[in-house]
């Protein structure tokens, strides 16, 4: 008997230790999909969105009004908070994302 309470805690031990790795390196993975090429594209479309303003005198109401996809599914997301004030971000499902927001004029993760 004490030997399969052995056996026990050692598998429980062992899967705990497997699902933290899992989540370290579900985590780790998840801040290298957001690349220096990610924050580019971001810029972009500040630039587009800008660009729109100054030729139309207003914000565009999505992503379209800029010749850009604006789907659910993203990758970059825009949404205008008033009618001077807008944010774009593109992230993943984890939580890492870069965002703009127009207010602060600040792009950060």
């Amino acid at each position: 008997m004490p030997h399969m309470r052995l056996n026990i805690a050692n598998r429980k031990f062992w899967v705990v230790t497997a699902v933290v790795c899992v989540l370290a390196v579900s985590a780790w993975w998840s801040h290298c999909l957001l690349t220096p090429s990610d924050e580019s594209q971001i810029r972009r479309t500040i630039h587009l969105v800008e660009t729109f303003r100054s030729v139309q005198g207003r914000l565009p109401v999505s992503l379209f009004d800029i010749g850009m996809v604006d789907s659910e599914n993203g990758p970059i997301y825009y949404q205008r908070e008033s009618e001077n004030e807008y944010i774009i971000w593109m992230g993943d499902s984890l939580g890492e994302s870069i965002i703009y927001e127009s207010r602060t004029g600040q792009i950060h993760r």
